[in-house]
């Protein structure tokens, strides 16, 4: 079943962390050794001019053979990046999406993610970061609609 999934890590730089953002490394961190244990791809979007991935993730990262980072431009990981056909390449169905802002970055590449026919599979340990209450609210609804959000903790043997 593992072989259905593939991970995104989204802007998880040092330009955007703060204590509050910091929160979810605990998850992502369990997430990426699942990938190693399981051969799971994973894909590391970083904005351009926010730095690298913070380490603790980074070191992680470089244990799974099969990662890859995508420096992006957008708020959209799939504008003026390869992804599509990297995603068509690997024939993966589920996208499982971590990382910041929840109601910018995070949101507009879940939402392309859909649009591409993929099943996007996240939680609230694994993505965090709004800008305000209304942008919270509205990412939130969205959220709820169109995404697979119902596991407490996300393991590969539930969804993948």
């Amino acid at each position: 079943m593992a072989d259905e999934c593939v991970v995104f890590l989204i802007d998880m730089q040092y330009g955007f962390l703060n204590e509050e953002k910091r929160s979810l490394i605990p998850g992502q961190i369990s997430i990426l050794k699942e990938c190693k244990n399981f051969d799971i791809p994973v894909i590391i979007f970083e904005y351009s001019g926010e730095g690298n991935t913070i380490a603790d993730l980074n070191d992680e990262i470089q244990k799974i053979p099969n990662h890859q980072k995508i420096r992006k431009t957008t708020d959209d990981a799939f504008e003026s990046t390869p992804i599509s056909g990297i995603l068509k390449k690997i024939e993966r169905k589920k996208v499982i999406v971590m990382g910041v802002n929840a109601c910018a970055c995070v949101l507009k590449t879940a939402k392309s993610t859909v649009r591409e026919g993929y099943e996007v599979i996240t939680n609230s340990a694994l993505i965090g970061g709004y800008c305000c209450s209304e942008c919270r609210s509205k990412a939130e609804s969205w959220y709820r609609h169109h995404v697979n959000m119902s596991a407490k903790k996300l393991s590969f043997q539930n969804h993948c």
